[in-house]
């Protein structure tokens, strides 16, 4: 496995796509690859809101690595900045939430790495489930 187990959560979807922000919430993902996004604050939360989860990792080398991801409801992925894939306009597209839901490429580079994932929360939750 190339990503870490450790992601951090922050509240502000405009922050940066290239480094942690400080004050970020640190987590980690069930057994089943997934959290509900909202048990991370307590604090009411609304339909439409975002915010970023990120994931920084080490490569001993340049590779390809596939990813997959499903959000309720929508969400986009960058890799050191560049997006990778987007559900903006077509949200998750079925009622559950399994890293199968959305497959994608990344091209990673030799040594440090930082996946960044926008989610926009649906109307009864925020889950997110993620695995390469």
């Amino acid at each position: 496995m190339a990503i870490s187990l450790n992601w951090f959560y922050f509240a502000n979807s405009e922050a940066s796509l290239t480094e942690i922000p400080a004050g970020a919430i640190p987590f980690q993902l069930n057994k089943q690859n997934s959290i509900e996004l909202d048990s991370l604050e307590k604090r009411k939360h609304f339909t439409d809101e975002e915010c970023i989860v990120y994931n920084s990792f080490d490569l001993d080398a340049a590779q390809e690595i596939m990813f997959g991801c499903g959000v309720d409801w929508f969400f986009e992925a960058y890799l050191n900045g560049e997006r990778l894939y987007s559900t903006m306009t077509s949200g998750n597209g079925c009622g559950y939430f399994i890293p199968e839901n959305h497959l994608f490429h990344g091209n990673c580079r030799k040594g440090k790495n930082l996946l960044a994932v926008r989610v926009r929360r649906g109307l009864s939750g925020s889950a997110f489930a993620f695995a390469e």
